[in-house]
């Protein structure tokens, strides 16, 4: 078992599913600057409910099609605010 392999087990006892949803999305997002505390929050407070694999399919989504590649916001912001008017306005569409 390499040291990688070995916190990672670990880590899985400590970690709540909630936890590893978010670093999922932490990852996806990539913007360092971002305050992961607040965002964490935001996560746990708008999007903890809804299925992780749809939720990094949109937020996927979005990277690629409305993002400004010079301006990317904190992650807190987008998912406090972006990412709900992104899903609301997607919705209209398909009706």
């Amino acid at each position: 078992m390499t040291k990688s392999e070995a916190f990672k087990e670990v880590s899985k006892s400590i970690l709540t599913i909630e936890d590893i949803n978010f670093e999922k999305i932490w990852k996806l997002y990539n913007k360092p600057k971002s305050n992961k505390h607040i965002a964490y929050k935001v996560y746990l407070k708008k999007w903890e409910d809804v299925d992780i694999e749809a939720l990094l399919y949109v937020i996927k989504l979005w990277l690629e099609d409305e993002a400004d590649k010079n301006y990317l916001p904190h992650l807190e912001n987008f998912l406090n605010n972006i990412l709900e008017d992104y899903v609301l306005e997607n919705i209209q569409k398909e009706i």
